[in-house]
């Protein structure tokens, strides 16, 4: 398998891990009290496991951001990695490919990790 379809892949599973982390986030902050008291469709396992994670919201929170901080650090090492290597294979000016890759990545990033997940959860919930 080509080297670029696998860290294709892999760029693409690490984008949906952060649309899972920024999802979840809306999700969890999105719960009222009433909402929390709802929660009879999970088992009884699940149903503890929220409500204990509900119950440290800031423990929560910090735990969720780093977590969507690293993927989306990995996001962006392995585009500038792949847009390097693309530069250098086909000698085009290393600046003017990197300023592309941080509006590009940044752009998707935005879009696709943050936004829409965002958006999504919202949708759902209400």
């Amino acid at each position: 398998m080509d080297a670029y379809v696998v860290y294709s892949l892999i760029f693409l599973v690490l984008l949906l891990l952060s649309a899972i982390f920024s999802g979840s986030e809306t999700a969890f902050f999105s719960l009222s009290e009433s909402d929390k008291e709802k929660l009879n469709h999970l088992t009884i396992a699940q149903k503890e496991r929220a409500l204990y994670l509900l119950d440290q919201p800031q423990h929560l929170l910090t735990t969720i951001i780093i977590g969507n901080t690293f993927v989306n650090i990995a996001i962006a090492s392995l585009a500038a990695f792949l847009t390097h290597d693309y530069a250098m294979q086909h000698q085009l000016p290393a600046h003017i490919v990197t300023i592309i890759d941080v509006v590009v990545v940044t752009f998707v990033i935005l879009l696709v990790s943050e936004i829409l997940p965002k958006v999504i959860a919202c949708l759902l919930y209400t």
